[in-house]
């Protein structure tokens, strides 16, 4: 199923006059972003269609690396390609990991100077999956709103088909207004439910 997404910005003349700024680049780029999100988003919110996700943990309490390697488990056992395992956790939950002793000591990992996680705040792979937090990761739908559904996954799990990626359009102009058009087309859906795994947290 394809899904259009789009903005039309309206950026009057005396707005634009008053502005020491491009107007027009500035919002193309803003609003691109945003598009950007809502694609990121809707991939999250995924996690809770997973008809066969065995989720992990509990919204009363914060990830861990029992969890991880709860997830890792759980991918074993579904014989998951190890290649492209990806992690993205909410932003609550990564400082309780960058706080973790074995993730940060350089007596369990020998980081490189200036790559260690208390410096760089970077976490990288933990038990195969590279670390990543956003703010979309979405609410767990099994639990109380508050709890999050952290998702392990590896890159099978989940499509993305760009239909058409985000294109600008310079629009008529209107009411002494410069009009921007943003739009694209795209697809998500579940692809391998037993590649993903939900780790849910407070």
């Amino acid at each position: 199923v394809t899904t259009p997404e789009g903005y039309i910005i309206n950026i009057p003349d005396d707005l634009s006059l008053q502005s020491k700024y491009d107007l027009v680049t500035a919002y193309k780029k803003a609003y691109g972003y945003r598009m950007g999100e809502r694609i990121e988003t809707v991939l999250l919110n995924l996690v809770n269609s997973l008809t066969a996700t065995q989720d992990v943990g509990d919204t009363n309490s914060d990830i861990s690396l029992s969890r991880i390697l709860q997830a890792w488990q759980r991918f074993a056992e579904a014989d998951v390609p190890i290649a492209d395992r990806h992690l993205v956790i909410a932003p609550a939950q990564y400082p309780v990991l960058l706080d973790t002793d074995k993730i940060t000591k350089v007596d369990s990992i020998a980081y490189p100077k200036g790559e260690s996680p208390i410096i760089t705040a970077e976490i990288g792979q933990i038990f195969s999956f590279r670390c990543a937090w956003s703010n979309q990761v979405a609410n767990s739908t099994v639990a109380a709103i508050t709890g999050k559904g952290n998702l392990a996954f590896q890159r099978d799990a989940l499509v993305l088909a760009m239909n058409r990626d985000i294109k600008v359009e310079m629009l008529a102009r209107t009411h002494f207004a410069d009009r921007i058009g943003l739009s694209m087309f795209y697809g998500t859906g579940v692809n391998r439910n037993n590649h993903a795994v939900r780790l849910l947290s407070r």
